[in-house]
């Protein structure tokens, strides 16, 4: 699977990252939800790897997140929230 294959682009590329150090922001389309990816260091719990971030959608905040070693596994994951978010399995209401 690639991940441009489920992403929605929401941001521009080039290595650039946001005001929170997100170097990719797009919707996932499995769930319509809007993902983030990290670069290390960006998140507050000074985790030292790539972090995928399920941000939510249409108000709902749901913050579920998993740590990668490198940025194409981040990437990769980003495409299915459904597989990591508790959210979006469905295991914890937002």
């Amino acid at each position: 699977m690639r991940a441009s294959d489920d992403w929605v682009p929401t941001q521009a590329r080039g290595g650039r990252t946001d005001e929170f150090g997100a170097v990719a922001r797009r919707r996932a389309r499995a769930t319509g939800t809007l993902v983030a990816v990290y670069q290390p260091g960006a998140q507050a719990d000074g985790d030292s790897g790539w972090m995928t971030v399920c941000e939510g959608a249409d108000g709902e905040s749901h913050g579920g997140c998993i740590s990668h070693a490198t940025r194409r596994d981040a990437t990769a994951w980003a495409a299915a929230p459904n597989e990591w978010c508790p959210y979006c399995m469905g295991e914890v209401e937002p």
